[in-house]
């Protein structure tokens, strides 16, 4: 049994190289998140090699949540609804929806109106990856979507940037 994320195809064939597509999707989605992310801090802190040897180090991190992902999708609890996922599912947007919305209230006179734009556009950028890694987890509640979006509630920087100014 397999959950709506890999959801089957209409020929079983196809299935695979369905899967494998919307893998990869989810891949270079979480990947320009956290791209996005890091650009957010190099605007606010101002460049350094602690963000991008950092966003460099996330590979193995994603791949093993990828292979989990993988793993719990080939599995019933993969589709499973209880309010626990749904829960979650609904923590991980409110929480992620918070971080752009403070984000974009951000008025910290670091951020020079030199870098303003790009701070904007970065602010931009992240949020437009978040409602793509949505649309393509769907609406279903279950507990393979509450772990993608799990996995997007835990940003490399923002919690730090925001609590260090409020």
């Amino acid at each position: 049994m397999l959950n709506s994320f890999f959801a089957a195809s209409p020929s079983g064939k196809n299935r695979g190289n369905r899967d494998k597509t919307r893998l990869e999707q989810l891949r270079r989605l979480y990947l320009e998140l956290r791209t996005a992310e890091t650009q957010i801090a190099l605007e606010y802190y101002g460049g350094g090699t602690l963000y991008s040897h950092t966003f460099s180090r996330i590979g193995p991190v994603l791949e093993t949540h990828l292979a989990d992902l993988i793993g719990l999708t080939t599995r019933p609890l993969g589709a499973a609804q209880a309010r626990g996922f749904s829960d979650d599912y609904d923590y991980a947007i409110s929480q992620v929806e918070g971080y752009i919305q403070a984000l974009r209230a951000f008025t910290d006179p670091q951020i020079k109106s030199s870098t303003r734009s790009k701070w904007n556009a970065a602010i931009a950028s992240y949020e437009t990856t978040f409602r793509s890694i949505l649309r393509l987890t769907g609406t279903r509640k279950d507990a393979t979507s509450a772990t993608i979006l799990g996995y997007v509630n835990r940003p490399l920087w923002l919690e730090e940037l925001l609590e260090e100014n409020q």
